[in-house]
């Protein structure tokens, strides 16, 4: 499939408004054309008198099938577009790659409100990342309103050079999130983002118990808090980059806090 100008893009983006969500968003339905399989509902170069970049892969995150793009006879690439229900804060997705010097792999997200751009967000790596990693591209906020949107990932150039992606989303943490009781406690969590370490600061009578969870409210670790005013550190080395949810129960008081590593 030849290069779409930009122009295109805006236009077939907002053509796309009837779907709420990204299409075949678990890349797991291929499209069989004879002489390579196609990813439903995503475009790339198949075939235009080169050698198809984009195919799919049976080492999944989830499923069966990753969609990998690799360097041939050009630089490997992927876009889909679609349209929106609510403004998104991040797109994520599951990356594993192979990145050599002097090259890239990225993810970028483009919104668009009545066929103009108005938000975007990037994700970008220097560096392989030897197993699934959930990576996240933050989304601006300039504008309240979108209507539909334009995800583009490419896969370096160099031909030693890879991405592989599954499981790609749009994640609205507050959505997501636990309900908070409506009397807040007093919580912090520096610094965020983090790396290997969080330092939470509370205070309470009673003690109580700070979860580390995942942004659908798997719990990842757990520890006591004791009475009084407190720094609890908590040892995150061994999470994966991405977005979770740090969540402070004392009694029926609960706090719930976005954090991220990277």
């Amino acid at each position: 499939m030849k290069a779409i100008p930009l122009f295109s893009l805006v236009l077939f983006t907002s053509m796309t408004a009837a779907f709420s969500q990204i299409p075949n968003n678990d890349f797991e339905n291929w499209t069989n054309v004879s002489l390579w399989e196609q990813l439903d509902d995503w475009w790339s170069n198949y075939g235009d008198f080169v050698a198809v970049s984009l195919s799919k892969n049976t080492d999944a995150y989830s499923g069966t099938y990753a969609a990998h793009l690799g360097n041939y006879a050009v630089p490997s690439y992927m876009f889909a577009g679609f349209g929106l229900v609510s403004h998104p804060h991040y797109l994520t997705v599951y990356a594993k790659t192979n990145v050599v010097a002097n090259d890239s792999v990225w993810m970028k997200i483009i919104l668009y409100s009545n066929g103009l751009p108005v938000d975007s967000g990037r994700w970008v790596s220097y560096s392989s990342i030897s197993t699934y990693t959930q990576v996240l591209a933050e989304i601006s906020t300039n504008s309240s309103t979108a209507d539909s949107a334009y995800i583009y990932l490419s896969g370096g150039v160099d031909f030693s050079t890879y991405l592989m992606v599954d499981h790609i989303g749009l994640d609205d943490l507050a959505e997501n999130a636990p309900e908070q009781s409506a009397e807040d406690i007093i919580a912090s969590v520096s610094p965020n983002p983090f790396s290997d370490q969080m330092t939470l600061q509370s205070g309470s009578l009673s003690g109580g118990t700070v979860q580390v969870m995942t942004i659908d409210g798997s719990v990842l670790m757990q520890q006591s808090l004791t009475s009084g005013l407190q720094l609890t550190n908590l040892n995150v080395s061994n999470l994966p980059y991405g977005i979770y949810l740090c969540m402070i129960q004392i009694a029926e008081k609960r706090e719930v806090i976005r954090v991220i590593k990277q």
